[in-house]
């Protein structure tokens, strides 16, 4: 059951720690190994739990409330399907913006970094702490069954020089790739099978998060089931105002009343939103899938929301997630013509 499964998926979210950036790169690495506490999401994450809990104990009555649920879909994992026809444009999932869970926030000065090092310490824990992955285990196995292959990651260095024609971001891939292979040398030594668990579990992380232009790193409950495709049948977008009628509803199916006690209704509010695309309907049990690229109605939202998004999309053998920027996603299109 998906809800279940986004239990999982809020506990680990808050076990993640937002980390706090100083001014001095020594003094940056250093705090990076110790998280420190953030709580301005846990009043709305412990009433969207809450109802997580609700509806997994009332499986008959959910199928009918929501309009997705999840299926394991073969060499795929799992993945969003549609519990009911959806029609064109409509909000399948209305996200309001305070209750994404904030992974990471970094500073322009990290731009040289490793672009893949916020994942290294949730990585080492949910794969050597036994009482991590005990706890995380429902989460762990909602998990595709083939890691998507990040490049930087997963990629050769040939591949990358092979596929990445940017020359600024081939050489920060490349510094990430000898980066990941030291990481993983230095927590497994010779031992080839943690060493491929270490690296599976870091494509995992990239491939669940979400990233914005303002540099921080976070989870989308339930939205972050969408696999990807470039013949997507939905889009993400951000819809600010006080009048989102249709995103209330969609809101109201996948959280109690109590995450809506004391807001302020006068208050324009933030939604992240999966939309159903305005080329055509889906039918009952149809996967859900998004796209890095602009849809053919010249819809470019989505692209804004995938830095580092880590998905392997279903039409190439290629992982599209070095696509950092909007510039980038055009690059790529206009090289892949």
């Amino acid at each position: 059951m998906l809800f279940l499964l986004r239990k999982a998926t809020i506990q680990t979210i808050q076990t993640i720690q937002t980390i706090q950036t100083a001014g001095k790169r020594q003094r940056r690495r250093r705090r990076k190994k110790s998280f420190l506490s953030s709580s301005s999401f846990e009043e709305d994450s412990d009433a969207l739990v809450h109802f997580i809990e609700t509806v997994a104990k009332n499986d008959f009555n959910a199928r009918e409330r929501v309009r997705v649920g999840q299926d394991d879909i073969e060499d795929r994992g799992y993945a969003l399907i549609a519990n009911r026809p959806l029609r064109a444009g409509e909000v399948v999932l209305s996200l309001p913006m305070r209750a994404r869970f904030v992974v990471l926030s970094s500073s322009s000065e990290e731009e040289d970094e490793d672009i893949y090092s916020w994942s290294k310490p949730l990585a080492k824990r949910l794969v050597f702490d036994e009482k991590e992955r005990k706890r995380h285990e429902v989460w762990l196995k909602s998990l595709p069954k083939e890691a998507p292959r990040v490049p930087g990651i997963y990629m050769e260095e040939e591949e990358i020089e092979r596929w990445v024609k940017d020359m600024t971001l081939r050489e920060r891939l490349i510094r990430s790739r000898r980066d990941h292979r030291a990481f993983v040398n230095g927590c497994c030594g010779d031992d080839e099978k943690e060493k491929r668990e270490l690296s599976r579990m870091r494509s995992f992380l990239q491939s669940r998060i979400f990233a914005d232009d303002k540099k921080r790193r976070w989870n989308a409950p339930l939205i972050d089931f969408c696999n990807h495709s470039f013949e997507a049948n939905c889009f993400v977008r951000t819809n600010v105002g006080k009048e989102n009628k249709q995103g209330k509803i969609a809101t109201a199916e996948i959280c109690d009343d109590s995450f809506f006690i004391a807001r302020d209704e006068e208050k324009e509010e933030e939604y992240f939103e999966l939309v159903v695309s305005d080329e055509g309907s889906i039918d009952v049990d149809e996967p859900l899938t998004i796209s890095y690229a602009p849809s053919r109605s010249g819809n470019t939202n989505a692209s804004l929301f995938f830095e580092q998004y880590g998905f392997l999309l279903e039409d190439t053998e290629n992982s599209a997630s070095f696509l950092n920027s909007v510039e980038s996603v055009e690059k790529f299109l206009s090289f892949r013509k």
